[in-house]
């Protein structure tokens, strides 16, 4: 089984999203640095998922999900480190939505540029 891999990139300095077809490397520049060292690019992977308007969910997508309450809550998506893959964890990491089901909610923003979406409630 073969998955796309692609990538958008929160530049910190512009304080702006890029499209990884939109973003180039200089001609001397590692690739190593750019994905590890560098101060002003956060590279973020596509999941290989796409939310329930078909729009794809890349790590730091924050999702809105229905939980079994009837209620709503955001959870942001995350590489696990221990898990080795990608997981949907709430506000403060207490519970988690299996991606097999990410295609019934919807990106409704991602933590770079919508952080007040994972605010905890006063």
């Amino acid at each position: 089984m073969s998955r796309k891999i692609k990538f958008r990139i929160w530049d910190k300095e512009g304080s702006k999203m890029i499209n990884g077809n939109d973003f180039t490397f200089d001609e001397y520049i590692p690739i190593n640095y750019m994905f590890n060292d560098s101060n002003r690019f956060i590279f973020m992977q596509y999941t290989g998922y796409k939310d329930k308007t078909g729009r794809e969910i890349y790590e730091g997508d924050i999702l809105k999900c229905r939980l079994y309450s009837g209620k709503y809550e955001n959870y942001a998506i995350k590489w696990g480190h221990i898990t080795c893959g990608f997981e949907a964890l709430n506000k403060d990491e207490s519970n988690f939505m299996d991606c097999c089901i990410w295609n019934e909610f919807e990106v409704i923003g991602n933590i770079y540029e919508n952080p007040v979406l994972l605010e905890k409630e006063k």
